[in-house]
């Protein structure tokens, strides 16, 4: 099967412990506020990945305050289903209103 990619505004979950010295669990809920692309490499700067910038979901909420963002590379992640990602989206209007990112 293949793997749903990623995207700035999905919930995705973690898929590794690399993050657990933080905290962040495998199989931890976050969300995907934003992105960057940064140079694989010194040698080679043109050799370009791209990377989240990503808060964690506790209960359904986005942690947006108080909590400091991280960077995650898109394949420590698989993308939530269609109906999870509707819920959560559902409660990220109820808690946000009608910004486009969690983190406005």
């Amino acid at each position: 099967m293949k793997q749903k990619t990623v995207d700035v505004g999905d919930f995705v979950r973690l898929m590794d412990s690399s993050y657990a010295k933080d905290g962040i669990k495998k199989g931890d809920i976050l969300y995907l506020a934003g992105d960057a692309i940064v140079s694989v490499t010194e040698k080679d700067p043109y050799s370009l990945r791209r990377i989240f910038i990503a808060t964690t979901v506790i209960d359904g909420h986005i942690q947006a305050k108080g909590v400091k963002p991280f960077t995650v590379d898109g394949k420590r992640l698989e993308k939530l289903g269609k109906a999870v990602q509707e819920k959560l989206n559902a409660i990220k209007m109820e808690d946000f209103g009608d910004k486009d990112e969690a983190t406005d």
